[in-house]
């Protein structure tokens, strides 16, 4: 059955029984069977963060599985680098095979410049059956190293004395990753 189609099925039954006057009662019958298929979700995002600054990032939630997924809710924790403003809307159904991009609004601190920021997901969900099931998946973000700016400053000349007039020329170069 582990490799059966999703489908419905009829089963023939046969029931054997004894009471007190009747031995070897027999009755056929046939009950149906609905295999609705297993719900498989995974979690991923390509979104980089910045740090010191609210980000929009998007996470892909894909039913990799067999079954339906209904009744969807999505709760994200995040560590002390970062907060979420908001929580992901509900999402009323999942076929097998789908996919749903979820937009997150991630408020990320300085500190966390250059190092990975961990969001812990929780999906709540009813499978193709209608049982409440859970799916927990931690999925790490890079957050961009702090970009700088800095400037060198060059003088056309070393000195100007007292009462002469000179011209001199400042040129400002930016020597940093920023523009």
């Amino acid at each position: 059955a582990a490799n059966a189609p999703i489908d419905s099925y009829t089963i023939p039954v046969t029931l054997r029984w004894n009471t007190t006057l009747n031995r070897g009662i027999v009755q056929m019958e046939k009950a149906a069977v609905y295999l609705k298929g297993r719900v498989k979700l995974s979690i991923s995002s390509e979104s980089v963060l910045a740090p010191g600054q609210v980000n929009t990032a998007s996470v892909r939630l894909v039913n990799q599985g067999h079954g339906a997924a209904s009744q969807i809710s999505v709760t994200v924790s995040t560590p002390q680098q970062g907060s979420l403003l908001r929580q992901p809307p509900a999402l009323s159904s999942l076929e097998p095979g789908g996919k749903s991009d979820i937009p997150l609004q991630i408020d990320v601190s300085a500190a966390s410049a250059g190092a990975p920021v961990t969001l812990t997901f929780t999906v709540a969900y009813k499978d193709a059956y209608g049982s409440s099931r859970t799916y927990t998946q931690t999925l790490g973000f890079n957050v961009k190293n702090v970009e700088s700016t800095f400037f060198k400053i060059l003088v056309s000349t070393d000195s100007v004395n007292s009462g002469e007039v000179k011209r001199v020329r400042f040129t400002v170069q930016n020597t940093g990753s920023v523009a």
